[in-house]
């Protein structure tokens, strides 16, 4: 119990080797391993709370945390997972939570499990380490994470129409599963803000679709669309370095060139309509669609080439 001044809670685990597993709550520390807990820990009064692992394979739960005081996980040197949210982040996770996962060494897993909830969240990659995750029914609910050093990011959302949208992503890899409902996921408004790879998986919706509003990309650019990537083939600089999306089950596909003389090979896709919006570059040649058709059959091309 910190009681008055100003205190703060260090769990240090960084001596263990053994694969172990933590439970967060809003004021326990429950330490698991094999199945069995052997250490529970409460605490009260503390404006902050720290957790340090060990050098295992460590998973941290953060089911509850109803209040705002600053929340830290470190992982170790080993692959490290954290499960946040517990299946409905706005009933479990205060609004305006303060929460940091570093996974540090090894391949870091950061989970968001939102998969409860039947009302429409915003999730926002703002930032190389930020996600912002936003609703306004049936309550208003905002709160903002951070993580580092973290491989794969993903986000579990729920059956009603959610929303991803990035700002800016160069880190790591994300994923975003739509499970039910017709979701979006929304492209920067300059292609080459993306550097690493994003992966939607539309899964159940119907009317799943990949949004690109506008592009303020001024460099020529090279991209392929094909049954299931954006910018993936070798040679592709639509996006920044490392950059692509990938996806699958997804109805609708957009992407929109920017103002340079851009050139795009597109596939034709069995599940989504694929469209492309030329960015009006004024230097000859223009924008270059090429339609890549090896494997289409009965297929019409209409329309006047320029």
């Amino acid at each position: 119990n910190g009681n008055q001044g100003t205190d703060t809670f260090t769990y240090d685990a960084g001596a263990l080797s053994t694969d172990q597993s933590y439970t967060v709550a809003t004021s326990s520390l429950i330490v698991s391993r094999g199945g069995i807990s052997f250490d529970t820990v409460t605490s009260s009064s503390m404006n902050s709370v720290t957790l340090n692992t060990g050098s295992g394979n460590d998973t941290a739960f953060v089911q509850q945390y109803l209040t705002t005081i600053p929340l830290t996980i470190n992982g170790g040197i080993g692959n490290d997972v954290c499960e946040f949210g517990s299946g409905d982040v706005a009933t479990n996770i205060s609004s305006g939570a303060v929460f940091l996962f570093n996974g540090q060494e090894g391949t870091d897993t950061f989970n968001l499990r939102n998969a409860t909830p039947n009302n429409a969240f915003t999730y926002t990659a703002a930032a190389n380490t930020t996600l912002q995750v936003a609703r306004t029914f049936p309550t208003p609910y905002s709160a903002s994470f951070e993580y580092y050093n973290t491989e794969q990011k993903v986000i579990w959302a729920g059956p009603a129409v959610d929303i991803l949208n990035i700002t800016f992503f160069a880190s790591g890899e994300l994923s975003f599963h739509g499970a039910g409902g017709d979701d979006a996921f929304n492209l920067p408004t300059s292609s080459d803000l993306i550097g690493r790879r994003v992966n939607f998986y539309g899964e159940a919706g119907t009317g799943n679709r990949i949004n690109h509003v506008g592009n303020s990309k001024s460099a020529a650019s090279i991209v392929h669309v094909t049954q299931n990537s954006i910018g993936a083939f070798p040679g592709d600089n639509f996006f920044a370095p490392g950059g692509s999306v990938f996806f699958d089950s997804v109805q609708f596909v957009n992407v929109r060139l920017g103002s340079g003389a851009d050139t795009a090979y597109v596939q034709p896709n069995a599940v989504a309509a694929i469209g492309i919006v030329g960015g009006s570059p004024v230097s000859a040649p223009g924008d270059t669609l090429n339609l890549a058709l090896a494997d289409a059959q009965n297929y019409s091309v209409n329309g006047t080439p320029a």
